[in-house]
């Protein structure tokens, strides 16, 4: 599982902050090491190969714009 200590603090730029407060969200490059990658896709790879089991594992698709679905969320 990912380490979810930093060893460093990340700052925001004036510019970030806007586009934050604009649009609700924020893309942040670089923020994970590859290991913190690799490890955070291994996680969800085995998260939705969990069983769909009522009371369990209950996994939630969405339809995408193109037509294809994509696991959005697993619930307990």
């Amino acid at each position: 599982m990912i380490d979810p200590s930093f060893n460093s603090t990340y700052s925001l730029s004036r510019v970030q902050k806007e586009s934050f407060n604009r649009d609700g969200f924020l893309l942040l490059d670089d923020i994970l090491t590859p290991y913190q990658i690799s490890d955070l896709q291994s996680w969800t790879a085995e998260v939705k190969g969990w069983p769909n089991r009522k009371g369990e594992h209950m996994p939630y698709e969405e339809i995408r714009a193109d037509g294809s679905t994509g696991l959005c969320r697993t619930e307990s």
